[in-house]
């Protein structure tokens, strides 16, 4: 506790916890606590005098309030930093009583310790009762941590807001890139081109093109509303689009899939898909050098590698993977992690429990 009241004195500290610059309302809420106090307690010496008398007991009464409130705020932020955030406001509330075993304990220790050496003897006024100046101080304590919650608490809804709003702006975003790969002339041209082939090959063939083609149109459109999707969902997704893909590319792709869909994991909806499009643009494919896709499910992630190594180097920044990135990152603070590994690149995606 002692540590925390060192580190609740400084100033950079305190902003990194709260979140805001509080020695306004420290020596604001100093200065009105002194004035409440002072004017339950001894209003009659204001009124009456000495004037002396009642500066010197104001002065003692600040400096006392001061002490308090340096003990309540180190308090808090230790709770604060043990319980941040908007969703760990109940448990904080819980705790907070605790400050009055601490205001209470201070005060009478105080009361013991100093009343001797600061007793004058006044026949006109006399000393207030310890219960009435702890009921007293009892209320300041709570009125003064109550304002500290409901600030802090007005601060977590703003970022909630916040990351609200990039949640849907990355959303957007995410979707948006979904169709314009789906959409450009490129992919249309590409798409027909394999429809004309397969129609001259095999009438079976080209329907069931036209169909996963339409599905899969159909589903990205659905699943693109959606902060996440089954998993179960999005293997399904990426599996008709690699039949797609093997359609047009035929020798010069094969893609494999291993593990089973856990039904309480959760994805991104076209983060896989978006991943397969990011190998598609930077590697190269034949059929002397196929390209090897192989997808793994594992308990808390899927791992997406393939073996072509002149892929082009793909960081953080790029489009597909920072929208991706964006979205993880305000719903689960993990991120797709990327490395090169013997002959195989890899992308390593992150499950996600629904709550």
């Amino acid at each position: 506790m002692i540590n925390w009241i060192i580190k609740s004195l400084n100033r950079s500290h305190r902003y990194t916890i709260l979140g805001f610059n509080d020695r306004p309302l420290f020596w604001a809420a100093c200065f009105i606590n002194t004035n409440i106090l002072m004017g339950i307690l001894y209003m009659d010496l204001f009124l009456e005098g000495p004037f002396k008398r009642f500066v010197a007991i104001y002065i003692g009464v600040f400096c006392y309030i001061m002490l308090h409130y340096v003990l309540m705020r180190a308090y808090y932020l230790y709770l604060l930093n043990q319980y941040p955030g908007f969703n760990n406001r109940t448990t904080r509330i819980v705790l907070l009583p605790i400050v009055l075993v601490i205001y209470l304990l201070t005060t009478l220790l105080l009361d013991i310790a100093l009343d001797p050496f600061l007793a004058i003897e006044d026949p006109l006024h006399n000393k207030p009762p310890i219960s009435k100046e702890l009921l007293t101080g009892t209320l300041l304590i709570l009125l003064n941590v109550g304002v500290y919650e409901a600030l802090q608490s007005l601060i977590e809804l703003e970022k909630v807001k916040q990351r609200s709003f990039k949640l849907e702006k990355d959303h957007a975003l995410l979707k948006l890139k979904s169709l314009e790969e789906k959409t450009n002339p490129r992919f249309l041209f590409n798409s027909l081109n394999t429809l004309l082939f397969l129609m001259d090959e095999s009438h079976e063939k080209s329907k069931q093109f036209v169909l996963d083609l339409s599905y899969l149109y159909q589903k990205l459109l659905q699943n693109s509303k959606s902060n996440t999707i089954p998993l179960e969902h999005e293997i399904e997704h990426i599996t008709i689009y690699s039949r797609i893909l093997k359609e047009r590319y035929r020798e010069s792709f094969e893609m494999q899939i291993t593990g089973t869909a856990l039904a309480d994991k959760h994805i991104i909806p076209l983060t896989l898909f978006l991943l397969l499009e990011q190998i598609f643009k930077t590697t190269y494919k034949s059929k002397n050098k196929p390209l090897l896709i192989r997808l793994t499910i594992e308990k808390d992630k899927v791992v997406l590698n393939h073996n072509n190594l002149n892929q082009e180097t793909v960081t953080p920044k790029d489009d597909a993977i920072a929208l991706i990135n964006g979205r993880y990152t305000a719903l689960t603070s993990q991120l797709i992690l990327q490395e090169k590994k013997e002959n195989w690149y890899y992308y390593s995606v992150p499950l996600i429990v629904p709550s």
